[in-house]
């Protein structure tokens, strides 16, 4: 996921360094160089936004807060199947998950610098994104043909 997330971040800044040298194609005079990069960097979240209305709640997070049925309907909508033994068998796999995770693990975010795996993963993907971010190779003025003001 990590590497996933490291990947669109990559190809993130190749768009807007497109967008940006595109735009700097128009005249100084026109408003356009610096409008539009900024438009179109909304339109993702635009996307994302109308898109919240149409996805439901996860199925996982609702057996957690209590709510089976409404899980199990989520469920069946989502796995649009027919067969009713197989939604039903991914729904009891989901209630055990959460009843052995209630088991072992403790409520809170400090749990995660307790266990070492936990704790290691946490640093490694930290790590990727810090480090990343310090080699100096994102998007910076200097790379992207744009004046830094």
């Amino acid at each position: 996921m990590v590497g996933l997330s490291q990947q669109m971040i990559g190809i993130g800044f190749i768009i807007s360094t497109w967008v940006g040298y595109g735009a700097l194609k128009r005249p100084d005079t026109d408003t356009f160089q610096w409008r539009f990069p900024l438009a179109f960097q909304g339109l993702p979240a635009v996307f994302l936004f109308a898109g919240l209305f149409f996805f439901p709640e996860s199925p996982r997070h609702l057996v957690e807060k209590g709510r089976e049925e409404d899980a199990l309907k989520v469920l069946t909508r989502l796995r649009s199947a027919t067969d009713a033994a197989a939604i039903n068998a991914e729904f009891q796999e989901i209630r055990a998950t959460i009843q052995a995770e209630n088991a072992i693990t403790a409520p809170g975010w400090t749990i995660m610098f307790k266990v070492p795996t936990w704790r290691k993963r946490l640093f490694l993907g930290t790590g990727v994104q810090v480090f990343t971010q310090l080699t100096g190779i994102s998007m910076c003025p200097q790379n992207s043909g744009l004046s830094p003001l």
